[in-house]
């Protein structure tokens, strides 16, 4: 009877000591397999209940050859002693605009009258621009881009189309802004020409009051830009891409597409017509 206890507690403390090794091999394992955490350099097998995570930061995203591009651009032209900033490709997806089957009877893409495809492909672009204020990151510049590449119809392909660009003005220096700004967007467009890309597209409508777009909140003081403001500023941004040899030439859609009408329409009320 003694021998039987004696061997079934050997038993029991064999079948312990199993679990035991078991669960320790199972959590060594779990946290071998554990990815690091970014921003810190600490990896996640050597975290513990009371080690805390390093904060975030906007250097540890990924980056790409076009967002690089961008942020050697944006610090050459921060004064000097300023926060550097850091760009980085938030987005980069391939999605697929659906045509309204009213658009496909109504429209050509190409002079022999073909009617625009179902869907059309192009790549979404967005781009944030981040800077290190009192040990804490702020992305206060965001780019959105549309870009429609070889395999999209005649109408579409080669062009790019800034579909959103939104702020907060917590920049250092604020007076570096505009410069800023536009300087990513030159080098943007200088690198969507390198690419092949011949048109760039801008949507210039002033945002309502109390708008948001990209950014939900915004400081009290930051001013919404007019309509006669906006276009002004885009201008500036334009002409200064042809002068750095970016861009040949600046138009806009109604000089583009209502021209002829618009001179037509002059020359017969010059003429009393």
């Amino acid at each position: 009877m003694g021998s039987a206890t004696a061997a079934a507690a050997a038993a029991a403390a064999a079948a312990a000591a199993a679990a035991a090794a078991a669960a320790a091999e199972e959590e060594a394992s779990r946290r071998a397999a554990a990815p690091a955490v970014r921003g810190g350099g600490v990896s996640s097998s050597t975290l513990t209940s009371t080690t805390a995570l390093q904060p975030y930061c906007a250097k540890s995203l990924p980056s790409s050859v076009l967002d690089r591009h961008l942020e050697e651009q944006a610090n050459r032209l921060l004064p000097s002693g300023s926060p550097k900033v850091v760009v980085r490709m938030l987005a980069n997806t391939r999605r697929a605009f659906y045509v309204p089957a009213q658009v496909q009877a109504t429209f050509a893409v190409d002079a022999t009258g073909s009617s625009p495809p179902p869907t059309i492909p192009y790549t979404a672009k967005t781009i944030g621009v981040f800077q290190e204020l009192d040990g804490v990151w702020v992305l206060f510049f965001v780019l959105m881009a549309h870009e429609y590449g070889a395999d999209a119809p005649l109408a579409n392909r080669g062009r790019v189309y800034i579909s959103y660009l939104d702020s907060v003005p917590f920049m250092w220096p604020c007076h570096a802004r505009t410069a800023l700004f536009q300087g990513v967007l030159h080098a943007y467009l200088d690198c969507s020409r390198r690419r092949g890309f011949t048109k760039a597209h801008l949507w210039v409508c002033a945002p309502g009051e109390g708008s948001q777009y990209l950014f939900l909140q915004r400081p009290p003081h930051q001013k919404t830009p007019d309509q006669k403001g906006l276009e002004a500023w885009n201008g500036n941004m334009a002409s200064g891409a042809v002068a750095a040899g970016i861009a040949t030439d600046f138009t806009d859609f109604f000089g583009d597409f209502l021209g002829d009408a618009t001179a037509l329409r002059d020359r017969r009320a010059a003429n009393g017509r």
